[in-house]
């Protein structure tokens, strides 16, 4: 709940996204939060959360999207390669 009230909604306000322009889809959140069992913290979350939005707003500048909806399918490409 951190990280979808509270992170992402900051995190969106500094990267210029406005909150219709990035939709995670609720059954993302579990994954992001504890990927295989690990708890990254606040501040891990916080970096991940960062990271999907910076990839997030150069889809929308590049013009390849108007709207990134991030699911189950399509989330791998918004991590950071681990």
């Amino acid at each position: 709940m951190i990280g979808r009230d509270f992170v992402l909604p900051k995190t969106m306000k500094l990267t210029g996204l406005l909150p219709e322009q990035m939709i995670i889809d609720p059954s993302v959140w579990a994954d992001l939060v504890r990927p295989l069992g690990y708890d990254p913290g606040i501040r891990g979350l916080d970096r991940l959360i960062t990271g999907m939005c910076r990839k997030a707003a150069t889809q929308i500048i590049l013009g390849q999207a108007t709207v990134v909806k991030i699911t189950n399918e399509n989330v791998k490409q918004f991590l950071p390669e681990w």
